[in-house]
């Protein structure tokens, strides 16, 4: 496990996927910068698959916050391959994630929101735990 970013964001890699890992009260820009060490990480070649497990998130962001959550989504293009599977617990989070999917979606991005993080697992080809 790398630990990038004080705070609770952290990440992991499995085969070519980073495991981004939300826990507690953190910011958009820790998100920001754990994301692009891992985007930057030398164990990978070439685009990386990415699983964000906010299950144990407790944030509930501001909203420019939300919108610097975009910011980072779009951000992504460099690096990275679609789609992105984020994984969340609660009513808010997944509201939250389905309104980046949708605007996401704009700039033919695809950012898929689920509750189960065994089936974002397996739809990124990682075994299940």
């Amino acid at each position: 496990m790398v630990e990038e970013a004080a705070g609770s964001v952290r990440y992991d890699i499995e085969g070519d996927v980073v495991i981004a890992t939300m826990r507690g009260h953190y910011t958009v820009a820790q998100v920001r910068d754990v994301l692009t060490a891992a985007r930057h990480d030398p164990r990978i070649e070439g685009p990386r698959g990415l699983l964000v497990d906010a299950r144990r998130a407790a944030v509930n962001p501001p909203l420019d916050e939300i919108r610097g959550s975009i910011d980072v989504v779009t951000g992504l293009r460099e690096g990275f391959r679609f789609p992105i599977h984020i994984v969340v617990t609660s009513d808010l989070h997944y509201g939250l994630g389905r309104m980046v999917s949708a605007l996401a979606g704009l700039v033919d991005m695809q950012v898929e929101i689920s509750r189960d993080v065994d089936e974002a697992r397996r739809a990124m080809g990682l075994p299940v735990h």
